[in-house]
């Protein structure tokens, strides 16, 4: 409805948890990273808690584009006791699960599952979301399943996500032993101010927005009645928006944020945080805010969505002064010079007038009153016109000789100040390009190992898992063998017993 009207490509506050629209901020930035750490080092066991609307899911998703191909992934989001039991979560999220399968037939091909996986050189990963909804006994149930391990390996990694009462359900003494196997453990708390700012320009800017529409004190006003939750956030940025749209508003500032939370949302059941927020003076907050304020510049282009590598004016001008100042200095000296040497030209041609004037002056005296001295004797003279008719003939020389020097002196400067300037861009140009190339040849020379290490430490692992592997399919081939020996022995015994029993009945 909005979308052409802002000119977004799509809308910008779905509520849907989609991972393109992912804001790493800090917080979020370090429960991915946990996540990412936990799946790469094999943990058994990794929590991540928040409230309601804080991204849990989103950061899930987003970790899911991450795994590679050689992981099984399961996921269960409907973690009810109404759902069924924990295994048949399981085996409904890995597509194993039949109709009719008793407990132990199910932990049975659960656990074939898990080797079979492992011994194709597969990770199998098993997500939990809305954790908290799990009773104690299932989250101990789970523990029991993750017990199946090699020596190395950790058949099974799971996640655990959930709102603030998973963690409190596991500290209970009773999930003691699940708690100690939590490897990785995060709260995702809340956006803060300018995490609120960026996180809503984030989003225009992927939507396709091109121009500014939030102003500062409006996304001030967003935090403060959000109390930094996303969705919540969402929530509201997408109503103004609506609003916005209605009233032909190409910018969204706080009056309309507030006209939207107190008047039209005031018999909402939204959770405003604080809905007097706009009672108060936050004057002096948002004007700290707009030195920082991640603006959109122009057509996909920001300032950057971090605010501490947003760039204020005055270091803008203070970088060019000092930039600027060499060059500056340099042009003015070369002007100097120029003045320098236009100021002897032109002393030397007057010399070379004077002493024209004092060669007249030996010349018979006919020649000398048409000439300088000529001159000087007219000057004598109130209203003489032979004098002025004089000076009106050298005057126009003169001012023509000025002119011509006066051009070529500024011909000069230029052509000196744009050689300067010159310079100074084609040797800048050549430090910068010498500068990313060495940086490009080292950082490729650190993929480069760090690939060659990896390579290596896979093969290694490969190996190991084939061997251990091997040795679990052997371990378990003989185990059936010895379950079937014990079959056919008793199955031989009873039909002794039986036959003895026949033999006896037919004596009597």
């Amino acid at each position: 409805m909005y979308e052409t009207f802002y000119g977004f490509k799509e809308k910008p506050f779905s509520m849907l948890p989609d991972p393109g629209f992912l804001f790493l901020g800090k917080k979020h930035q370090a429960a991915l990273t946990l996540l990412e750490y936990g799946l790469l080092n094999h943990v058994g066991f990794c929590v991540i808690s928040g409230e309601p609307g804080a991204g849990k899911t989103t950061i899930l998703r987003a970790l899911l584009k991450k795994v590679g191909d050689d992981t099984t992934v399961g996921l269960i989001t409907n973690t009810h006791r109404s759902f069924g039991g924990l295994l048949d979560w399981i085996l409904s999220a890995f597509n194993l699960h039949r109709a009719n399968l008793t407990q132990v037939e199910m932990h049975q091909i659960f656990m074939e599952y898990l080797i079979e996986e492992y011994a194709n050189q597969r990770s199998v990963l098993l997500i939990v979301d809305e954790a908290q909804n799990m009773t104690a006994e299932a989250l101990e149930e789970l523990r029991m399943l993750s017990n199946v391990n090699s020596e190395k390996d950790q058949l099974m990694q799971i996640i655990l996500a959930g709102q603030p009462a998973l963690k409190e359900m596991l500290r209970k003494p009773e999930l003691e032993q699940f708690a100690q196997r939590i490897g990785v453990d995060y709260h995702l708390a809340t956006l803060g101010l300018e995490e609120t700012c960026g996180y809503i320009q984030h989003r225009l800017l992927t939507a396709g927005a091109e121009k500014d529409i939030f102003t500062p004190a409006a996304c001030e006003r967003i935090h403060n009645y959000s109390g930094g939750t996303p969705r919540l956030i969402n929530l509201l940025c997408e109503t103004v928006l609506v609003y916005g749209f209605a009233d032909q508003l190409e910018i969204i500032d706080a009056d309309l944020v507030d006209e939207m939370v107190q008047d039209r949302m005031k018999d909402s059941v939204v959770p405003i945080v604080n809905r007097d927020i706009a009672k108060q003076d936050n004057k002096e907050i948002i004007e700290k805010l707009e030195k920082n304020f991640p603006w959109i510049q122009s057509k996909g282009e920001t300032q950057g969505l971090k605010p501490q590598t947003v760039i204020s004016t005055d270091e803008k001008q203070q970088s060019f002064e000092h930039d600027a100042v060499p060059v500056i200095n340099a042009v003015v000296e070369t002007q100097s010079s120029v003045e320098s040497l236009a100021g002897k030209t032109e002393e030397n041609h007057n010399n070379k007038k004077i002493e024209g004037v004092k060669k007249e002056a030996g010349e018979p005296k006919s020649v000398r009153l048409q000439g300088a001295v000529g001159q000087i004797a007219d000057n004598q003279v109130p209203g003489n016109k032979t004098s002025i008719n004089a000076d009106d003939r050298v005057l126009p020389a003169k001012k023509e000789a000025a002119d011509i020097g006066g051009l070529r002196k500024r011909l000069v400067i230029y052509g000196v100040v744009a050689a300067v300037l010159g310079l100074v861009l084609i040797v800048s140009a050549i430090a910068i390009g010498y500068v990313n190339k060495t940086k490009s040849a080292v950082i490729n020379n650190q993929l480069l190992e760090l690939l060659k290490q990896k390579e290596l430490e896979n093969e290694q692992l490969q190996i190991e898992a084939a061997i251990e592997a091997e040795i679990l399919m052997k371990e378990h081939e003989a185990t059936l063998a010895k379950i079937k020996q014990e079959k056919e022995t008793k199955e031989a015994a009873e039909k002794l017993v039986a036959e003895k029993l026949a033999r006896e009945r037919a004596a009597l």
